[in-house]
């Protein structure tokens, strides 16, 4: 979380430069939610009876007294090693002896799934109705705090459903002015005449109280040479009565600058600016919020199934909340009366259509597709060069449904559980067998030429977009 007054730019540069520390953070179930521990020299043992969370944080009799062991290892690496339990170490869903841990991984002991990650303390609480529990939201608390009482511009910035309107819903709370919190919706605007009176009108309405300017970075030109004066006008109106302005940006100050946003504007908005991270950005966030969901949609408080937990920290989230509120909402659905909310076909059907992203603009297009693959998945071209999979029918299988989800959406992945059933139509497979077909499969595709072409998934695989593919009929095969 980036909060700075305008000039303090290149010193929070710097800050966000520095490695954050190692540290793990319980992030599953509610109990002792929260509880945090930074890794330093000494190794840290954790079990039943350790009080390195606190006693009752991980106090589960499926847990042993001394379950495992975490340390700092070469190339600021953090090392796993499990101590001998009875029911074992599972991090990001598979058993492990010793492990290698990567910023994001999940450790799952008993029904308590633990967070590795790299973020600084997150501080003392602060009184807010935002939900969160990492360093990204008590920042933003904070700072929310010391500047909600003044009459100070505020610029909030972050991609789509990050929590904008939140977090200016409750820079008005905490401000407690009289007046109204009104939100003027820059985007559905017109450069037809209207937008300068419709802004001066809502402008008055917030008299005393909160002016919002929503995406104000879409505002036509012409509307922002006059909000500019508008702006210019309120200083001369009683501090009682003029509005407070708070304006949000999908993007970063300097992209909106690049785009069209008037340098004049920038100038008397970005008084004090709120950088609002992205959810994959703070993933100890992610099931604080996910129970905040579950109280909206259900009444009250329901526990997540330890996957589904799982499934929710390891996601990506191109669409922040605004994605998890669906996904929560698709679980209650499913979930049966007084169960925990299931990882079922819905969330994961949700989750894979959500993970699609379109591939970035190229600065000049090939003059022929690099990788060409047969829809049937019977064939593919590497640079001009074919293999045959005709007599390889799992892997054939496997790049067909691939390809099939290729032309559907390049980049849009398919899960574990889908090629499994188109793989392997018809057969019973556990979990960890089904796994494990499938990275030989996979495997076997890298081995003959599509190393480059496949890409690892929160939950599956997807041809890369960034690759130059076309999928084509059998018939062209020239």
């Amino acid at each position: 979380m980036n909060t700075t007054r305008a000039e303090d730019g290149e010193l929070e540069s710097s800050e966000r430069d520095a490695p954050a520390p190692w540290r793990i953070t319980l992030v599953h179930p509610r109990a002792a939610l929260g509880r945090t521990r930074e890794l330093l020299g000494a190794p840290l043992e954790l079990g039943r009876e350790s009080d390195v969370l606190g006693g009752e944080a991980i106090a589960s009799r499926q847990i042993s007294r001394r379950h495992f062991k975490l340390s700092l290892g070469a190339s600021d690496s953090v090392l796993l090693e499990d101590l001998g339990s009875h029911n074992g170490t599972r991090v990001n869903g598979r058993r492990v002896g010793r492990a290698t841990l990567r910023d994001g991984d999940i450790i799952g002991v008993g029904g308590s799934l633990l967070l590795v990650h790299r973020s600084p303390a997150p501080g003392p609480p602060v009184e807010t109705a935002l939900v969160g529990i990492g360093h990204a939201h008590h920042q933003l608390a904070r700072a929310i705090e010391a500047i909600a009482p003044r009459l100070t511009t505020v610029l909030v910035c972050g991609e789509t459903g990050v929590g904008k309107t939140a977090a200016v819903a409750e820079l008005h709370r905490r401000s407690r002015r009289d007046g109204p919190l009104i939100t003027i919706p820059c985007g559905q605007l017109r450069d037809d005449g209207s937008p300068p009176s419709t802004i001066a009108t809502q402008l008055a309405a917030a008299r005393g109280g909160t002016a919002a300017l929503d995406r104000v970075d879409e505002l036509p030109d012409e509307a922002q040479r006059t909000l500019v004066a508008l702006l210019d006008s309120l200083d001369d109106a009683p501090a009682c009565a003029r509005p407070r302005i708070v304006a949000t940006l999908r993007a970063p100050l300097s992209t909106a600058l690049r785009d069209g946003l008037r340098e004049e504007l920038a100038a008397r908005l970005a008084r004090w600016v709120l950088d609002i991270p992205p959810l994959r950005a703070r993933r100890e966030d992610i099931l604080a919020l996910a129970g905040e969901f579950v109280r909206r949609r259900r009444g009250a408080d329901a526990p997540l199934h330890a996957r589904l937990a799982r499934k929710l920290l390891r996601h990506a989230w191109p669409g922040n909340l605004h994605e998890l509120a669906a996904a929560i909402e698709c679980a209650v659905i499913e979930a049966g009366d007084g169960a925990p909310l299931p990882y079922g076909e819905g969330v994961e059907r949700l989750l894979s259509t959500w993970s699609w992203r379109p591939a970035p603009r190229a600065t000049s297009a090939p003059a022929k597709p690099a990788i060409r693959i047969a829809a049937s998945g019977a064939w593919f071209e590497v640079e001009g060069r074919r293999v045959d999979l005709e007599q390889r029918r799992v892997l054939a299988r496997t790049l067909s449904l691939l390809a099939e989800r290729w032309r559907r959406a390049p980049g849009a992945w398919v899960s574990t559980r889908e090629l499994i059933e188109r793989v392997w139509p018809g057969e019973e497979l556990v979990e960890g067998s089904g796994q494990n077909r499938i990275y030989v499969a996979l495997a076997g595709l890298r081995k003959l030429g599509l190393r480059e072409a496949l890409k690892r998934c929160p939950d599956g695989y997807a041809l890369d977009p960034r690759r130059a593919i076309e999928v084509v009929d059998e018939t062209a095969a020239g």
